[in-house]
């Protein structure tokens, strides 16, 4: 992909293992939830035996409106995750996102003054981590969270950088 000067444009998203940690999140808490809701249906169907048929038939409807609501969490996670995007094009660091209403904020990369990056435990396991661009005269950071290998993306922003000055 090249910018409309010829330069090219890097793009990067979030890890999938970050989505992958939160949609076994959400299939931890549906599950937690769906145990939940059969034992206190069961615990209601020992003290009345004659709303059996009514506990089998709320416990079926529960089942499926809960797995419905977990693949609509998790459908949205994906997407959310996949519309996520950084990229710098054009001397500047643009982070957009957004489903229905696109959201762009963007940095311009010739007023970086520092450049840090960090990782966690996991980070370092799983190859991610936190880039965190200072601007020279303001106060302002730009924080680009759970980038895969952030050393190779700082790397290409500095190319970046040295091709537009």
């Amino acid at each position: 992909m090249q910018t409309q000067t010829g330069a090219p444009s890097i793009a990067t998203r979030q890890t999938p293992i970050l989505l992958i940690l939160k949609l076994t999140i959400v299939s931890v808490l549906f599950d937690i939830a769906l145990l939940s809701v059969s034992f206190i249906s069961d615990s209601v169907e020992s003290f009345n035996k004659g709303l059996a048929w009514n506990m089998v038939a709320y416990d079926t409807l529960t089942f499926i409106l809960l797995i419905l609501l977990q693949i609509g969490i998790a459908f949205y996670l994906m997407v959310t995750w996949y519309r996520e995007t950084f990229f710098a094009q054009e001397g500047n660091l643009i982070h957009r996102k957004g489903l229905l209403l696109v959201a762009e904020k963007r940095f311009k990369l010739s007023n970086v003054k520092s450049v840090t990056y960090s990782q966690t435990f996991f980070g370092k396991m799983f190859q991610y981590g936190t880039i965190v661009l200072n601007q020279q005269n303001q106060n302002e950071k730009f924080q680009i969270s759970g980038i895969p290998d952030p050393e190779h993306f700082i790397r290409l922003l500095e190319g970046q950088q040295l091709q537009k000055t």
